[in-house]
C-alpha cells in the first residue's frame, strides 16, 4: 500500500516590526514627555529655590525706622549702623524673634552706645530708638597715633573708621590730636589716657564756638600733657599752619582752677591776633595764651 504524504502547508513569513513612528505618534510623544519634564523640573525647581525665596522674602517684607534720630547722625551714619542688621536679612516680619536679633545686632554695634526700644509694626516697619556715639566734633576729630588716623566719639571710644594720615582728605577741615601715649583699643572700646580726654575737651570747646580759626590749626598736640616736653610749655598745644607758630594752649577748658586764663578768654585773645594779621596766624614764632601778661607781645601790647 503507498504511504500517503501529508500535504505539508509553509507557513508565511513573520513580518517585520517597524519601530519607526509615524510623525503624528511622535509629535504626541514628544508632547508628553515635555509636559512631563516640565512638571519634574517645577518641583525640582521650586524645592531649590525655597530657601532663596524666604531669605529674599525677609530681607525685603521688613525695614528699619530710626525714631528721634540725633541732628548729628546723617544719612551716611544711619545706613552704616542699619547695615549692620543685615545679619538677620532671612528673617521674615512674622517671626517672634525678629525685634529681639535686631537689638542683638545694633548692641554689638560701636556706633550704637545704648538701645532702648525695638518695636515691629503690623506693616513690616522696625522701629528703633537707641543712642548713637557722635563722631568727635561732627566728625571732624580724629586721633592721631604712629601715623595713623581714627575715628572716636565724643568720649573717646574707637569707631570703626581709621586711614593712613597721608591718605586724609586735606579737602576737608580736620581737627587732629596727636602726641597720645596709649595706643588704640579695640573697635567700640574706650582710648585710655587722659592726655587724650583733654584734647577731646578741647577739640569739642572750638567746635562749640564755630570759630573761624579751625581751618588754620593743624592739630591739638597733647605730648606735653605731663609737662616732659616743655617744662614751661602748655599742657596743651594747638600746632597751626606755619610750623614755628605753636600755640601755648594751657590746661583743657574748665580746668584753669584760676591758674591760667579761662578758655573763652583765651579763644578771645587768639581771634584778635588772627584778625590782627588778616585772617590768618603770624608766621613768627610760639603765642603763649595762659595769661595776659604771656600774650601781649603777640597781642602787639
Amino acid at each position: 500500500m503507498a504511504r500517503s504524504r501529508a500535504k505539508v502547508t509553509a507557513r508565511p513569513p513573520r513580518p517585520k516590526r517597524d519601530w519607526a513612528m509615524s510623525p503624528v505618534a511622535a509629535r504626541r510623544l514628544l508632547v508628553a514627555l515635555l509636559w512631563l519634564g516640565g512638571i519634574g523640573g517645577s518641583v525640582y525647581g521650586l524645592t531649590a529655590l525655597a530657601p532663596y525665596s524666604l531669605a529674599t522674602q525677609g530681607g525685603e517684607d521688613w525695614r528699619v525706622e530710626w525714631e528721634n534720630p540725633p541732628a548729628w547722625a546723617d544719612a551716611s551714619v544711619r545706613d552704616l549702623v542699619t547695615a549692620q542688621v543685615g545679619a538677620v536679612a532671612g528673617v521674615g516680619r512674622g517671626d517672634p524673634r525678629l525685634c529681639a536679633l535686631v537689638a542683638e545686632q545694633l548692641k554689638s554695634s560701636p556706633w550704637i552706645a545704648e538701645v532702648q526700644r525695638i518695636s515691629k509694626r503690623a506693616d513690616g516697619v522696625v522701629r528703633v530708638r537707641a543712642t548713637m556715639r557722635p563722631r568727635l566734633a561732627d566728625a571732624k576729630g580724629l586721633a592721631i597715633y604712629r601715623g595713623r588716623a581714627y575715628r572716636i566719639d565724643d568720649t573717646g571710644v574707637r569707631l570703626p573708621d581709621e586711614c593712613d594720615l597721608a591718605d586724609l582728605d586735606r579737602s576737608r577741615t580736620w581737627i587732629l590730636i596727636q602726641g597720645i601715649q596709649a595706643p588704640p583699643p579695640e573697635i567700640g572700646e574706650v582710648w585710655r589716657g587722659d592726655d587724650l580726654q583733654a584734647g577731646i575737651k578741647l577739640v569739642r570747646f572750638l567746635n562749640s564756638r564755630s570759630s573761624p580759626l579751625l581751618p588754620s590749626i593743624r592739630a591739638i598736640d597733647v605730648g606735653n600733657y605731663d609737662w616732659k616736653e616743655d617744662r614751661f610749655g602748655g599742657r596743651l598745644r594747638l600746632m597751626t599752619l606755619h610750623p614755628r607758630t605753636i600755640i601755648h594752649w594751657g590746661q583743657p577748658p574748665g580746668e584753669e582752677y584760676d591758674m591760667e586764663s579761662p578758655a573763652d578768654q583765651k579763644l578771645q585773645w587768639l581771634v584778635r591776633i588772627f584778625e590782627k594779621h588778616g585772617g590768618q596766624f603770624p608766621d613768627g614764632g610760639p603765642i603763649d595764651l595762659r595769661d595776659e601778661a604771656a600774650v601781649r607781645p603777640a597781642l602787639g601790647q
